[in-house]
């Protein structure tokens, strides 16, 4: 199921990098393969070590990761509304 994570993580950055940073500093859009290394970068400072014990079941980490950037994609869209 990675891979299909990454790819939804990729094209979640790649499509709010194209709202909110292309026209505000006028750069390239974001391509999806750079988008995906972008976010596992993100991913990688921000995420906490946890341990073995902590970890939440499959399941929830697998709804998590496709329900999490559809959300972040929906309040992305109503905030271009007010660009």
């Amino acid at each position: 199921m990675a891979p299909v994570t990454a790819i939804w993580y990729g094209f979640t950055v790649s499509v709010m990098w194209g709202w909110f940073v292309v026209p505000l500093f006028h750069v390239a859009p974001l391509r999806i393969p750079f988008a995906i290394g972008l976010a596992y970068i993100v991913q990688f400072l921000t995420h906490p070590t946890r341990k073995p014990e902590d970890d939440p079941e499959t399941g929830f980490l697998l709804i998590m990761s496709l329900v999490k950037p559809l959300i972040l994609l929906g309040a992305g869209w109503i905030t271009t509304w007010f660009i």
